[in-house]
């Protein structure tokens, strides 16, 4: 059975007991007194072992990282990963991105982890350019390269956030990862949830996502 760390913080509102729907599902606890204000909870992931990712199109999951919730209410998810990553080649470019429900969560949009996401949202490409790294880089990404035809070891920390604001329902969250060049490796990840309930007839100026099934 998965464990997980979890640190209530209380906001002059009370929580029912979190409930497993089942093994692997949290139930994200209703608010007893939501009336406009905000009842937050906080969950713990911690990667247990190395990953090596290799070149790819499309972004790879990071083992282990895995939670799903199971929501009764509209909830704000602000999630924060963190962890390092190591090279020992010349040039690497490597793209981190938080993903639920096997979408890529970008600023304040949710994007299919396909080959041809490049064409989905044109308000997030670069100069009419539609690639997939146009997409992958925003919130930043990480680029080695070796002045030097030696190799070159090299260790960094990496994060990555994201926000996301979700309907009724469950959803699976996962940390993507790719390389357009050359393969790395990430560990020492830790990945926090900060589930905030809303009111749901308050406005956040944020699009409520509604998933009826795995993708977009």
């Amino acid at each position: 059975m998965t464990m997980f760390v979890i640190i209530v913080t209380v906001v002059s509102l009370i929580f029912s007991a979190t409930a497993a729907i089942d093994n692997d599902t949290i139930q994200v606890p209703l608010s007893t007194t939501c009336r406009g204000g905000l009842g937050q909870i906080y969950y713990f992931k911690y990667q247990s072992e190395d990953f090596i990712y290799s070149q790819s199109d499309n972004f790879q999951i990071i083992p282990k990282l895995e939670i799903k919730f199971y929501l009764v209410q509209p909830t704000l998810f602000k999630i924060t990963f963190q962890g390092r990553l190591y090279h020992n080649y010349g040039i690497t470019y490597t793209f981190i991105q938080v993903v639920v429900n096997g979408n890529l969560i970008i600023g304040n949009k949710v994007i299919p982890n396909t080959v041809n996401r490049g064409h989905l949202v044109p308000t997030l490409t670069y100069q009419q350019r539609e690639s997939n790294a146009d997409i992958d880089r925003h919130g930043g990404h990480y680029y080695f390269e070796s002045a030097t035809a030696q190799q070159v070891y090299v260790q960094t920390g990496c994060t990555r956030i994201a926000l996301v604001y979700l309907a009724p329902g469950t959803l699976t969250f996962n940390v993507g990862i790719r390389s357009s060049i050359r393969p790395g490796t990430i560990g020492y990840s830790v990945l926090m949830f900060e589930a905030t309930q809303i009111d749901p007839n308050a406005n956040i100026n944020m699009p409520l996502i509604t998933f009826t099934s795995t993708s977009l």
